[in-house]
């Protein structure tokens, strides 16, 4: 995963929807998930600032936590 930068390479759309489709190919009753990738794209903003607000909760917790 490491090797080949999975988690970086998911900042893409087209990404995201290739591992969907190979996570839906390995369920037993395979699921159109790679469809969310259309979700992802007309809801974009509505993630990001939910992304935006757990990051700052996030922040504040490792602060609280850690001292740092």
């Amino acid at each position: 995963m490491s090797e080949h930068n999975w988690l970086v390479s998911y900042q893409y759309h087209d990404v995201v929807g290739k591992a969907l489709r190979r996570i839906a190919q390995r369920l037993s009753k395979p699921l159109p998930m790679h469809e969310a990738t259309e979700d992802l794209a007309e809801h974009k903003e509505l993630f990001l600032e939910d992304f935006h607000c757990f990051m700052d909760e996030a922040k504040e917790f490792v602060k609280q936590e850690m001292g740092f």
